[in-house]
């Protein structure tokens, strides 16, 4: 029971990083999005004063 205990333990430690590292990804996605759209929007007003 013990070793089962300390199994479970091990599984559960490596979901609370996989988890963690997963919210990391996710705010880096997040964090690149918001500069491609500053970008797009860059790209827009340069389009304009073309026009």
């Amino acid at each position: 029971m013990i070793e089962m205990n300390k199994f479970l333990h091990k599984i559960e430690g490596g979901i609370t990083v996989t988890v963690d590292n997963t919210e990391t990804i996710m705010n880096k996605l997040e964090i690149q999005n918001n500069e491609i759209k500053i970008i797009v929007e860059n790209v827009i007003e340069q389009n304009k004063r073309l026009i």
